[in-house]
């Protein structure tokens, strides 16, 4: 009888040492900067009431690093869209300059003017 409360015991504050429950994030995988932005604004406010019932558990220590371990993963999924959508703005970027003609450069194929084509 005597084991069988130590087990009950047992099972009682390892059930107290799960983290938090940590309901999914629904992302899209094309997101806008201002939807990047508010997505982490919303994962920091989670990880702050993650870590805030994690202190009212047993195991504080398992429970903060799994609310952690699962913050950096959402993080690192909106900082991979974020350098999506910086590769696309540096890509527009480098178009525009190249469709662009510098001022002062001769038209491609031809010389520019004032020249004559020989050297005095």
């Amino acid at each position: 009888m005597k084991r069988l409360w130590c087990c009950v015991a047992v099972v009682g504050l390892t059930g107290c040492s799960f983290a938090p429950v940590w309901t999914p994030m629904p992302m899209p995988d094309t997101l806008t900067r201002q939807e990047i932005e508010s997505f982490r604004a919303r994962a920091d406010e989670r990880l702050q009431n993650a870590l805030r019932e994690c202190y009212q558990r047993f195991a504080v220590n398992d429970c903060r690093r799994e609310a952690l371990t699962r913050h950096r993963e959402v993080l690192h999924h909106l900082r991979a869209q974020e350098l999506r959508l910086n590769a696309i703005d540096r890509e527009e970027r480098v178009r525009k300059l190249e469709s662009t003609p510098t001022p002062g450069a001769a038209p491609s194929g031809r010389e520019p003017a004032g020249t004559t084509g020989h050297v005095p």
